[in-house]
């Protein structure tokens, strides 16, 4: 989406101002949705927010996703189960997604995910790199910027992390969890 206005081959070249948006905080999650929840009857904890601001890494679209499916499913008081289980549907209505990114991408790209989301930080270290058969430094540089062009990943600050939570979960709990190195 930032090439749509940083590429000078792009119609929308310079459009405008470019804002990044950070992750809205836990806190004013916390007080919009109970507010939400309370205003029609349905009660919800506050550690319960949390644990739906944490399974969403605070994305606004998937905390919102998520609250909304707790709520439905909230007869009067929202817990713990409920989220999971409403996470788990998310999660499964947007698998067949989630399996065609993942099967476009190569096997080194593939690999780096599982060093990431394993929570490798030296992804060009040599254990790293035979670990999860990256091949060579250099294509752990080329598989991180593809992915990141690819709205996969995202980088700030020499930070690595996952654009999207959910699909993050999926590899993690789904697509890796029986593979062995």
């Amino acid at each position: 989406m930032l090439d749509v206005f940083t590429n000078t081959s792009m119609p929308f070249y310079k459009f405008g101002d470019l804002v990044f948006l950070e992750k809205i905080d836990t806190s004013s999650w916390i007080k919009f949705i109970s507010e939400r929840f309370n205003a029609t009857g349905k009660e919800i904890q506050p550690k319960d927010i949390q644990l739906i601001t944490t399974l969403a890494d605070n994305h606004p679209y998937y905390v919102q996703q998520l609250s909304q499916q707790a709520w439905l499913r909230t007869e009067k008081n929202c817990n713990d189960n409920i989220i999971f289980e409403a996470h788990t549907s998310i999660i499964e209505q947007i698998s067949l997604l989630f399996t065609t990114i993942t099967e476009s991408l190569t096997t080194n790209q593939l690999n780096l995910l599982r060093a990431i989301i394993a929570q490798e930080t030296a992804l060009s270290s040599e254990r790293v790199i035979s670990t999860y058969r990256l091949t060579s430094s250099a294509n752990v540089t080329r598989s991180r910027k593809s992915l990141i062009q690819k709205d996969i990943l995202d980088e700030k600050a020499g930070k690595i992390t996952f654009q999207d939570p959910m699909y993050y979960h999926w590899l993690k709990n789904e697509y890796f969890k029986n593979q062995i190195l």
